[in-house]
């Protein structure tokens, strides 16, 4: 089957209105609505690479400022379990202050909206992952950049 190529961004009803997703498993999966005003916090930065970019950043001796033209370093939030569960604690202290015991000790539900890519320990970039407080990194490419 043929790509389906769709310019700008679509809402995910109406993409499952277009005939060419219609096998889509993914697109067409039921997705309960995300709790709203969700904040998560964390201060964790991470870069992951393959072989080849691990060898790049050993030879220039460590992360670097290139001057090529549209050059990008990419980085992710790093998110832990405690980080979910911190989150998911705010939030019904938010939204269910005067919530009883029994709904206190119920089984976290926050992880089951936290499966994307952002939230997964592995990584389909490569096996090589470098982590830093984001305060940390920012002051190292400051120093690299100026």
């Amino acid at each position: 089957m043929a790509s389906a190529v769709f310019k700008g961004h679509l809402s995910i009803d109406k993409l499952k209105t277009k005939p060419e997703l219609g096998s889509n498993k993914y697109i067409h999966k039921d997705i309960p609505d995300y709790p709203k005003n969700v904040k998560f916090q964390t201060s964790q930065v991470s870069h992951v690479t393959t072989t080849a970019g691990l060898d790049g950043i050993l030879s220039s001796n460590g992360f670097r400022h290139f001057e090529k033209e549209n050059y990008f370093s990419w980085w992710r939030l790093n998110f832990e379990d405690s980080n979910i569960e911190e989150a998911e604690h705010h939030y019904l202290d938010r939204e269910v202050p005067d919530r009883s015991e029994e709904i206190g000790h119920q089984s976290p539900f926050l992880k089951t909206f936290t499966t994307s890519p952002v939230f997964v320990k592995g990584s389909r970039y490569g096996s090589y992952r470098f982590n830093f407080e984001l305060q940390e990194l920012m002051q190292m490419f400051s120093r690299s950049v100026l």
